[in-house]
């Protein structure tokens, strides 16, 4: 009999390498706030987020005031430029314009989903939670190949955009949460890259 991973204690090193994306949405007719999670890649301040947080369809011009909140500091927010997308457009890139005083986010050995399995997944809420740490549970209900492979979970089980998603039994990371779809992971492209 194996026992589940320790949950709390996944979190709480996960969360160290989360950030609270935040901007500006600005035109002659409307300003709103905008909020997002990324993923801190390097000391640099190079950040991943869903392609979705900021979307594409909004005019560069719009985008304003990009910063960065980093957990362990007092969520002090650093600012932050747009870097460019994925080819596929479902990531996009932010650099902080100083080195982030964070944990690079380092996935450990990448799995396969299997049907049925328990997954959970980490995440941290934006300024309205208190920037709080939060965790997903679910189980694997479909497994799909399309450009990517695409896992689906019970809805509402995980977390939100961008949050590591690890198996319940051994730990290890089998993908990220997608945004907007809220129930579906992302594991590998279709040529079989992680």
């Amino acid at each position: 009999v194996r026992a589940d991973v320790d949950i709390s204690a996944v979190a709480r090193q996960t969360v160290k390498s989360l950030v609270v994306v935040e901007y500006t949405v600005r035109n002659e007719n409307v300003s709103q706030d905008e909020s997002g999670q990324g993923l801190v890649l390097s000391k640099d301040g190079l950040i991943l987020i869903p392609g979705s947080t900021i979307p594409d369809s909004f005019p560069k011009e719009w985008i304003k005031d990009i910063k960065v909140r980093v957990p362990g500091k007092n969520f002090e927010s650093l600012p932050a430029k747009f870097w460019g997308r994925t080819r596929d457009r479902l990531f996009a890139y932010l650099k902080t314009t100083a080195p982030i005083d964070a944990t690079v986010f380092s996935p450990g050995t990448l799995v396969d989903s299997k049907l049925g399995e328990k997954v959970f997944s980490v995440a941290m809420l934006g300024k309205g939670g208190g920037y709080q740490t939060y965790v997903g549970v679910a189980h694997v209900k479909a497994i799909m190949d399309l450009t990517h492979t695409l896992v689906g979970t019970e809805s509402f089980g995980l977390t939100r955009g961008m949050s590591p998603v690890y198996d319940a039994a051994s730990g290890n990371i089998v993908g990220l949460t997608m945004p907007a779809l809220g129930d579906t992971m992302v594991l590998r492209d279709s040529d079989g890259a992680r």
